[in-house]
């Protein structure tokens, strides 16, 4: 196994020293903020953008909140648009919580960046959250010139749940969105709520920081309202049975992940389904590093290391 780098151990024994309950012992409600409080010390700064939007558009469930990030310089004509999806096991995190993140990936690229405040469980369980990221794509396609972007040079980014979201989103829209949708950043991303025993990086890491076995299966519980697996492709897009035509894909694992091997066993299986991947494993850092950047300097570099992929599959 891997062995955390400096950065991450003191991120880890920052984490232990604080001393806060685990998550899971908390009412979502409480650890939503418990948490959101964490990242507010540990997160990136924000990096200024060109300007920010705060819109709501027409959701399945209702009003469905957006924030858009204009890039600070951009190519010539309307930039593409990225839309971006947060962390925090489908329960908890937000785009206020995220905010750092798309305002990398937004003037790195040259892009706009459309953060999604998707559904969380439990007050909206599976498959709230799919639903609205798939509403989103669509939107986006739909009213992305009116917003000063290139609809047709579409991409979708998302970290852990987000990544789930992102790469299942990618999958619904192959037959509406079509070729418009150039490209899926998927960083740590969920892509197996099945049979996990089969994943070696579920049983190494069981116990790391910061997403530990018992917070697991209370993502799974509140997310799906129980804890049997599941297996249907929205749940698990590792299981979809064609993955063939979904976007060109940058698939970012980190090696002390409990969720590296289904990253990296999504990535084959978009690869063998003759999807272009370009793999990026972070060998000595932990699940949720991007948000930790004020610790973990390589946060910048791995969200670097995304947008250039998506720049590229942009100017095509």
């Amino acid at each position: 196994m891997f062995k955390a780098d400096p950065d991450t151990q003191r991120m880890i024994d920052w984490a232990a020293a604080a001393g806060l309950p685990p998550l899971q012992s908390l009412a979502p409600a409480a650890a939503r903020a418990q948490s959101a409080a964490g990242t507010a010390k540990t997160a990136l700064d924000l990096e200024p953008v060109a300007k920010v939007d705060n819109l709501d558009i027409d959701g399945p469930g209702g009003p469905l909140p957006i924030r858009i990030y204009h890039p600070t310089t951009t190519a010539d004509g309307p930039p593409p648009i990225i839309l971006y999806y947060h962390g925090g096991g489908f329960v908890i995190g937000s785009i206020d919580t995220h905010d750092s993140i798309p305002r990398v990936l937004a003037n790195r690229a040259g892009a706009i960046a459309i953060s999604v405040e998707y559904r969380l469980a439990p007050e909206h369980r599976y498959p709230a959250g799919v639903e609205d990221a798939v509403t989103s794509v669509h939107w986006a396609a739909e009213h992305g010139a009116a917003i000063g972007g290139d609809p047709t040079r579409l991409a979708v980014a998302g970290d852990s749940a987000g990544g789930n979201l992102a790469a299942v989103a990618a999958l619904r829209v192959r037959n509406t969105v079509g070729k418009a949708l150039v490209a899926q950043a998927l960083l740590y991303p969920v892509t197996d709520h099945g049979d996990l025993s089969v994943h070696a990086s579920r049983a190494d890491h069981e116990d790391t920081f910061p997403i530990r076995k018992p917070l697991m299966a209370w993502f799974h519980n509140h997310y799906f309202g129980h804890d049997d697996p599941m297996t249907e492709p929205d749940a698990s897009p590792l299981h979809h049975p064609d993955l063939s035509g979904s976007a060109p894909a940058y698939v970012l694992t980190a090696g002390l992940d409990p969720l590296m091997s289904e990253g990296k066993a999504y990535a084959d299986a978009l690869e063998a389904a003759g999807v272009d991947v370009v793999y990026s494993c972070w060998e000595t850092t932990i699940h949720g590093f991007l948000q930790m950047g004020q610790v973990i300097p390589a946060a910048r570099d791995a969200l670097h290391e995304a947008a250039d992929y998506l720049k590229q599959r942009f100017e095509g």
